[in-house]
């Protein structure tokens, strides 16, 4: 794709070519990494070549007749007019060229772990009536890797010599002469130009694709895309050639392949499977003949319909096929797509012209599943037993979403008017559109997010394309094949074009389809949503991993629990998605301050979301002294009715008794004294010693209650009525506790 975008075409840096001076001399390809190769036609003249319209054409090549060469955007063509039935090449191997491999008329140069670098595509011979046919491939003088087994991870064969000869042959009955084609090139683009093929994610960053077609030309060959190496390889041949086939991915990496246009031009019945190990068998043919129908996995079948009104099921585990129930509607085109693990849904392709229509297979039956207004449009399978159908058959803007249980819902419309786009999902369950047809073939990428309802412009491909194929892999969405114009004529593409790779966790991004992932948290590809008020996927320690944080929320604020501020939870670094620490116990949650003669500490925080009651601690008989008791005194209202400031030890004393005739004096009083008083002029006795001095005993609190009764029982002496007397003073020693006698 263009500058800025996160899609490129495979192999844009193509090998370094030289093209000898002279016939006999050849040309060389040098692959990136290294693996390098010379290819003479052997018995060539010393002819030199002339430059006619992009070709180098060597008028006098081989028996008195042409050659013609070319870079193309990955390699060398080489047209060879001859006469007889074969071509032979002298191959002289690089060093870094660890093995060969030739599988399905393909001749693959491997490097050291076993990945093919540089390629000889398979040959084909155009005869004197114009007349395509493919060529056969041979090697002498080198040993090759035969297997059918993907060379990925392999020890390669090694070629046991420095120079091979490479045979080209072809049916001794063809009309002469015939145009030869060889070509080489790079492995990042596929062999053969494809339309109309299939393909099936392997589930190892590994892409499958089969048969197709390069106009008239149905393949029979399939290949491999490696998502590691970026290359492609052989995957052998299967049975014969098939375009319109059923193509679908199998539990255990196996892939079906069923039905299409076979050679004879007419659809056909048979199927078989490939298996990444042994490549490809027969299976059981269908019961009826297919091409361009509906495929899809229900539970432990594959669930086959259209192109005739009937609809039959794959048993995986038999590899046999039965017919279900016929659907309501012969279709042909139509696209299935599994809405659950015994149930699919059936989009358009109707036979009658009415394309908008589907309907949905649940255990067998039937049932009608309403119209959508995007008819023939690309349909995609979403998470959630959902399915988006964009595009139309004509050019539209028109987007849908079919969901089980919720039916038809227009969404967002396409920001162009396409045709038949194609279609990838992406992580997160965001869409990839890609190219399609406008007034021209096109090369816009865009991408929906179903959930925000949103399309973004994903940037453009290299090269135009439409009816191209499409597989998702964990490195990106692999774009395939397809149609354009090539050389002012509308051919099939053997290019792919990769839209990724997903960017790994940690790294930076807007959006979850950007991440491998799927998820796009806190500015960073992360491992989840992370959307807890109290976890972070940017800590330093584990960037891209959802962490539990300690401190204040990051999503969001924690809610308030109680009373300001101990209720302000914040996050304690253990639990993610709730707030869970309170202020703790070094928290104040309430001032200190001393009132009626009582003063309260500072309230504290619990740490649970309360404020802890604060001690409380009686002053008498000193006063409040600001938010505390006083400790000493100065002056009499320093201290609480009935106590006195002593101006020698500046501490409260009672008040002694007002004078009577028993002569009482400041003199006979102890330093303190408990009073027992009654209204009706009882014997008042004071008691000395108040000083707690006890083991256990509770200085604070015993002589508050003490100097709270002196205090009152001063004020009711002072209310006594005149006649009272006080008699009987009596000293003793006790255990500060007033005790009255009745």
């Amino acid at each position: 794709m263009a500058a800025g975008s996160r899609s490129s075409r495979l192999g844009d840096r193509g090998p370094a070519i030289t093209i000898g001076a002279s016939a006999a001399d050849g040309f060389g390809l040098r692959e990136p990494t290294g693996v390098a190769v010379e290819v003479r036609l052997e018995s060539a003249t010393r002819a030199r070549p002339i430059a006619v319209d992009g070709w180098l054409v060597f008028a006098d090549a081989l028996d008195g007749r042409p050659a013609f060469v070319r870079e193309t955007g990955d390699g060398v063509e080489d047209f060879v007019v001859s006469s007889a039935s074969s071509l032979r090449y002298r191959v002289s191997l690089g060093d870094r060229v660890a093995g060969l491999r030739l599988a399905s008329e393909t001749l693959e140069l491997l490097d050291a772990e076993g990945v093919p670098r540089l390629r000889m595509n398979p040959p084909y011979v155009i005869d004197a009536q114009g007349r395509r046919h493919a060529a056969s491939l041979d090697l002498v003088g080198c040993a090759v890797d035969r297997s059918a087994a993907l060379p990925f991870g392999r020890p390669p064969v090694p070629p046991g010599a420095h120079d091979c000869r490479l045979v080209v042959q072809w049916e001794a009955a063809l009309a002469k002469p015939v145009l030869v084609d060889p070509s080489w090139s790079t492995t990042a683009s596929m062999s053969v130009r494809r339309s109309g093929h299939g393909a099936a994610a392997l589930g190892d960053d590994r892409v499958l694709v089969a048969g197709g077609n390069d106009g008239p030309l149905i393949h029979s060959s399939a290949e491999v895309f490696d998502g590691t190496s970026l290359t492609w390889a052989s995957a052998g041949s299967m049975s014969g050639p098939r375009t319109g086939a059923g193509t679908i991915k199998l539990a255990g990496g196996r892939v079906l392949v069923a039905g299409g246009f076979g050679a004879t031009g007419w659809p056909q019945r048979t199927a078989e499977v490939f298996e990444v190990a042994t490549g490809w068998r027969a299976v059981a043919s269908m019961n009826e003949s297919r091409r361009d129908f509906a495929i899809a996995n229900v539970g432990s079948r594959v669930l086959a319909v259209g192109h005739g009104h009937s609809a039959e099921l794959f048993d995986i585990a038999t590899e046999t096929w039965s017919f279900t129930a016929k659907p309501l509607r012969h279709r042909a085109f139509g696209q299935a797509h599994a809405v659950g693990p015994d149930t699919a849904l059936i989009y358009g392709g109707s036979t009658s012209g009415d394309t908008s229509t589907a309907e949905l297979w649940t255990a067998g039956t039937w049932t009608d599943a309403g119209s959508t207004t995007v008819p023939g449009g690309a349909s995609l399978t979403l998470p959630g037993n959902r399915v988006l159908v964009v595009g139309g058959q004509g050019l539209s803007t028109m987007v849908e979403m079919w969901s089980l249980g919720g039916g038809w819902k227009k969404m967002k419309a396409l920001p162009l008017a396409i045709r038949c786009p194609t279609l990838a999902l992406l992580p997160g369950g965001a869409v990839l559109e890609v190219g399609g047809q406008g007034p021209a073939y096109l090369s816009n990428a865009n991408v929906f997010d179903p959930v925000a309802e949103t399309w973004t412009a994903a940037g453009h491909l290299s090269q135009r394309r439409g009816s191209a194929v499409a597989a998702t892999t964990s490195k990106g969405a692999l774009i395939i094949g397809g149609e354009s114009w090539v050389d002012d004529a509308q051919r099939a593409l053997s290019t792919a074009e990769l839209f990724g790779p997903f960017a790994p966790l940690g790294a930076a991004c807007t959006a979850g389809w950007e991440c491998a992932s799927g998820t796009c948290a806190d500015g960073v590809c992360c491992d989840s949503a992370c959307d807890g008020p109290c976890e972070s996927c940017t800590l330093e320690a584990s960037r891209g991993t959802c962490r539990p944080i300690a401190g204040s929320a990051v999503h969001g604020a924690c809610k308030a629990i109680g009373a300001l501020p101990c209720g302000s939870a914040a996050c304690d670094g253990m639990d993610g998605k709730a707030c869970r620490k309170h202020p703790g116990t070094d928290t104040i949650c309430r001032a200190p301050e001393c009132r009626d003669g009582v003063a309260w500490a500072a309230g504290r925080c619990d740490g649970a979301g309360a404020c802890a009651s604060p001690a409380a601690t009686p002053c008498a008989p000193y006063r409040c002294a600001g938010d505390t008791c006083g400790t000493s005194c100065t002056e009499d209202r320093d201290c609480v009715e009935g106590w006195g400031c002593d101006p020698a030890t500046r501490r409260c004393r009672l008040s002694p008794p007002e004078p009577t005739d028993a002569g009482i004096s400041d003199a006979a009083l102890p330093d303190a004294a408990v009073v027992d008083a009654s209204d009706d002029g009882g014997t008042i006795r004071y008691e000395c010693g108040c000083r707690a001095t006890g083991v256990g005993a509770r200085p604070g609190v015993t002589w508050s209650l003490v100097a709270v009764t002196l205090a009152t029982m001063a004020r009711r002496r002072r209310r006594a009525p005149r006649g009272s007397r006080i008699a009987g003073l009596q000293a003793r020693k006790s255990s500060c506790s007033g005790r009255a006698d009745r």
